[in-house]
């Protein structure tokens, strides 16, 4: 496979990317007054192929936003009722711009607040599980 251009390569600087959240509250600790720790669970939603029959994002990043989706959903039935409800917060994020540096991701994590950040106790990543 040959791929050619008729101008030299530049590097985008301008990159468009969307990230996608959604939190789910825990109880936290009984009798504690800290906020919930946190388990984060993410994947990167987009692929990025010279041409369209190449492109690998059904695993590299399909897979992993399936099984985001797919948790989020189950956590979320879980976590409407307070009998069930965890102790820990479910975050789920769904990031884009992968394929150009981690754009989306870097933007992700410069725009949260600190407080998230630092209170996540345990990130799960499920890019390419397929």
């Amino acid at each position: 496979l040959v791929v050619s251009a008729k101008q030299n390569p530049t590097k985008a600087t301008n990159i468009q990317a969307s990230n996608y959240q959604a939190f789910l509250e825990g109880t936290g600790e009984a009798g504690s007054t800290d906020p919930p720790k946190i388990v984060a669970v993410v994947a990167n939603v987009d692929s990025l192929g010279v041409a369209p029959d190449l492109a690998m994002g059904a695993d590299s990043n399909g897979s992993g936003m399936a099984a985001v989706l797919q948790l989020a959903r189950m956590f979320h039935r879980l976590y409407s009722s307070s009998r069930m409800q965890g102790k820990y917060s479910m975050l789920f994020v769904l990031t884009g711009a992968g394929r150009m540096d981690y754009a989306g991701t870097k933007h992700w994590l410069s725009s949260t607040d600190p407080r998230v950040l630092d209170n996540i106790d345990f990130a799960l990543c499920l890019d390419s599980i397929g």
